[in-house]
């Protein structure tokens, strides 16, 4: 990624930013990696991390707009994809599913990777129409194949693209979505429609994609200083670290 612009005001810049998302991050795959059972504990800790799939949607978006060379950019999530596959599926890939199943490997870094090259995508089509049909065919896509946190995460960064002049709708669309959806669940949940805890705990949990909005509305638009390798390699390092804590309390 280049270098930003002198901020025009005091705030937040990317780095930090980042540095928010990765916290929010850990916190949210310490609640839904095993470690922890109960759901009044992962639901906190789930709205908290779930902040980071808001906070990287963000970042993503800002690569697409600064970066010098998006194409390397890409390739650097996709390394890092492949770095982190295995890690993540000793982490979260289900054993009953068969073993070259793409959802035991679509960590957070494929799911950033697809972002950035739908947002890429997007800005080559013509038409409105054209756009939607595109945006909903793959979210449905994502869906399917099991990247994580989709299609949620590309309802975030569509949003956010599209509304990158529109601070105000931004926001009001995307708290009108998670607050909608986490309203929804719960109460198919109470009226016994789900049955599932787990699952209904972190449908419920996504509705803290709305609190980093308070964080990026201070972003001020400078890149920082940072050592990017260490920005990289956070997540397989995380992965790792979860995975070491599982098989020693045999997990």
């Amino acid at each position: 990624m280049g270098d930003y612009s002198t901020a025009t005001k005091k705030g937040l810049n990317n780095i930090q930013l980042r540095t928010i998302a990765m916290a929010a991050m850990v916190l949210l795959n310490i609640a839904w990696c095993g470690l922890i059972k109960n759901p009044f504990i992962q639901l906190p800790l789930g709205i908290i991390g779930s902040g980071s799939i808001t906070l990287f949607a963000f970042l993503a978006e800002e690569a697409c707009k600064n970066s010098k060379n998006t194409t390397k950019y890409m390739l650097r999530l996709l390394l890092l994809s492949l770095i982190s596959a295995v890690p993540y599926y000793f982490v979260y890939g289900d054993p009953k599913a068969q073993l070259l199943n793409p959802s035991n490997y679509f960590s957070s870094p494929m799911t950033i990777f697809l972002c950035v090259g739908s947002v890429l995508m997007m800005e080559k089509i013509k038409g409105n129409r054209l756009r939607l049909f595109t945006m909903v065919f793959l979210c449905i896509v994502s869906f399917i194949f099991g990247f994580e946190w989709c299609p949620y995460a590309l309802v975030l960064i569509f949003i956010i693209h599209l509304y990158s002049d529109n601070i105000r709708y931004r926001d009001f669309y995307i708290t009108m979505f998670f607050v909608t959806f986490a309203v929804v669940n719960a109460v198919m949940y109470l009226m016994g429609f789900f049955r599932n805890t787990a699952e209904i705990t972190q449908n419920v949990s996504l509705i803290g994609c709305v609190w980093p909005l308070y964080f990026i509305r201070k972003y001020d638009g400078t890149m920082g200083k940072s050592v990017k390798i260490l920005s990289y390699a956070a997540y397989p390092l995380m992965l790792v670290t979860i995975l070491l804590i599982k098989l020693l309390l045999k997990l």
